[in-house]
């Protein structure tokens, strides 16, 4: 945990890593012919083919493409968790944060309010500037899962930014050690050029290891300056 940095806690969105589905997407006409079961099978065969053509374009670079194919996916099934995630993820990655909120928010009720599903909607909340909805949504994805690190840790930097450094520590120390959590707090008021505030943060990060080099560098960068 020593060599630490503000970035290795900065945890955007989930990412998925999968198999292509070698599935027909054909066979809509004569879906009605089938059993409910067999109709149901039929709908996730096409939503799994859609979204598999959806990584691989993907993996291409085609952006355009995916989220097409993330589309198709969702009208075949409209709860369908990795085609949500996927072009939500696209939409946050593109600032379109009208577009991405509604899915984030489809994702939650998909998942029965999973943490990380809740992580990601705070987060691009966040990013759109809307800092009530995002720590609603922070606090309800802890109070689902409070040992989740990525939710504690991005509630942690955002609380940081908005000046609420005692709230910012305890969330960032359930998911980090105390100088570690200190440190990210120091470096987002630094980066905010706050530097008596940032100081005194590293210095509560020294008290609480010694040894922390990062946290004794942007002390003596931030001493040098002055």
């Amino acid at each position: 945990m020593k060599n630490t940095t503000m970035n290795r806690f900065t945890i955007l969105l989930a990412t998925a890593t999968v198999g292509l589905f070698l599935i027909s997407a054909g066979g809509c006409a004569s879906d009605g012919k089938l059993s409910a079961p067999a109709r149901e099978q039929a709908r996730l065969d096409r939503a799994n083919a859609a979204y598999a053509a959806g990584v691989a374009a993907e993996a291409d670079g085609n952006t355009t493409a995916a989220t097409n194919n993330y589309k198709r996916a969702l009208i075949s099934m409209p709860d369908h968790t990795p085609s949500l995630r996927r072009l939500a993820t696209l939409y946050t990655s593109d600032e379109k944060y009208g577009d991405a909120i509604p899915l984030w928010k489809r994702l939650v009720e998909a998942t029965d309010g999973d943490a990380d599903a809740y992580n990601d909607l705070g987060y691009t909340y966040d990013l759109a500037g809307f800092e009530d909805p995002a720590e609603a949504a922070y606090l309800h994805g802890i109070q689902n899962d409070p040992t989740n690190v990525r939710i504690r840790t991005n509630y942690g930097l955002m609380l940081a930014r908005y000046g609420r450094t005692n709230e910012a520590v305890l969330q960032l120390r359930a998911a980090m050690p105390l100088a570690d959590a200190y440190y990210n707090v120091a470096v987002v008021l630094e980066s905010q050029g706050k530097k008596a505030h940032a100081r005194r943060e590293f210095q509560h990060a020294l008290d609480s290891d010694p040894d922390h080099a990062e946290a004794e560098l942007h002390m003596a960068a931030i001493d040098f300056n002055e």
